[in-house]
């Protein structure tokens, strides 16, 4: 199923350079080589979208000792929800990353870290303009 996923990108990357005129030569490589990087995820039901925005908090302080600390209180915007490889929401997250505050500590917190598929995701969104 993955194989599939990584074919039909790098499909659509191909058709989007072809309405140009031009080849792509950045299709060629996501044909070649995302069946072999985004491999052995297997799907799950993942939100889809989560950003700062649809993470909702609230502040909970501790009776005896005063300190305040925060937890997640729930999650909205839950319309891109659906059944993903595993890497999706952090790979959909890592292209968005601006590196200028702590979110990407947070990310790392709330999501498993896949380094390799972001990077690797990063390319195909910029190319299909997500």
């Amino acid at each position: 199923m993955e194989e599939e996923f990584g074919k039909a990108i790098a499909l659509r990357s191909k058709a989007i350079w072809s309405e140009s005129n031009h080849h792509s030569f950045l299709s060629d490589y996501l044909a070649r080589h995302l069946p072999l990087a985004l491999r052995n995820h297997p799907p799950m039901f993942t939100h889809g979208d989560l950003s700062r925005e649809n993470v909702l908090i609230r502040k909970i302080v501790n009776s005896v000792t005063n300190e305040e600390d925060y937890e997640v209180a729930a999650l909205v915007d839950w319309e891109a929800t659906g059944w993903y490889p595993s890497y999706w929401e952090y790979s959909h997250i890592f292209p968005l990353l601006q590196w200028i505050d702590d979110w990407p500590v947070y990310v790392e917190k709330i999501l498993d870290p896949l380094p390799l598929e972001g990077a690797m995701m990063r390319v195909v969104f910029s190319d299909l303009e997500f």
